[in-house]
């Protein structure tokens, strides 16, 4: 029986160090607690923002500010939720990462338009080949009145984190453009088909 009680507060242990876990990328829970470790004016932050296309970018790399002295693990949570989008990395007293989760391409990946399949239609999705998350315009032509081979190569854009390296260079130089008029323009030219 002990053995059993023991065991199961073991497995508790480690399903609440897997939540903590999921919570924030890491977290020494148990170090903080013990040492009561706080940000300190010498504590290095560094913030950076991570895009939905997976770049980042540094924010602010150097000393805490003010408004951050003092703070603990419950401080820090508060100030960044993760509700909001943010993850805070500790290792404090010596240095913090707080990174924000952005809803948005990088600039760079902003102006990035690419052709997919929306349902049974050809549309193009914000961003580069791989995210489909953000869908900017449907055609009026459906995928079925194109000819086998780019119906299959839709397909395969669509499925583009799961392609070669040779297929993904050969998907980007057809159906990635790097604005939103050229893109317009393919589609403009798929719905004539229909005519």
């Amino acid at each position: 029986m002990r053995k059993k009680v023991v065991a199961l507060i073991v497995l508790l242990a480690a399903l609440a160090g897997a939540g903590a876990g999921l919570a924030y990328r890491h977290v020494d829970v148990a170090r903080l607690l013990n040492r009561g470790d706080m940000v300190t004016a010498d504590t290095r932050v560094i913030e950076e923002r991570v895009y939905l296309c997976g770049d980042s970018a540094t924010v602010r790399d150097g000393p805490a500010v003010d408004e951050m002295v003092g703070l603990d693990l419950a401080g820090l949570l508060e100030r960044y939720p993760s509700a909001e989008g943010w993850s805070v990395t500790l290792n404090l007293p010596e240095s913090l990462l707080i990174t924000r989760h952005a809803q948005e391409f990088c600039p760079a990946h902003a102006p990035l338009r690419h052709l997919g399949l929306y349902g049974d239609y050809v549309a193009v999705y914000e961003g580069p080949l791989g995210h489909n998350e953000r869908l900017w315009r449907v055609s009026e032509t459906p995928a079925g009145l194109l000819p086998p081979d780019l119906q299959e190569r839709l397909k395969q854009a669509m499925a583009f984190d799961r392609q070669v390296p040779a297929v993904k260079a050969e998907l980007r130089q057809e159906f990635e453009f790097t604005n939103e008029d050229a893109a317009a323009a393919v589609l403009e030219n798929l719905d004539e088909l229909q005519d």
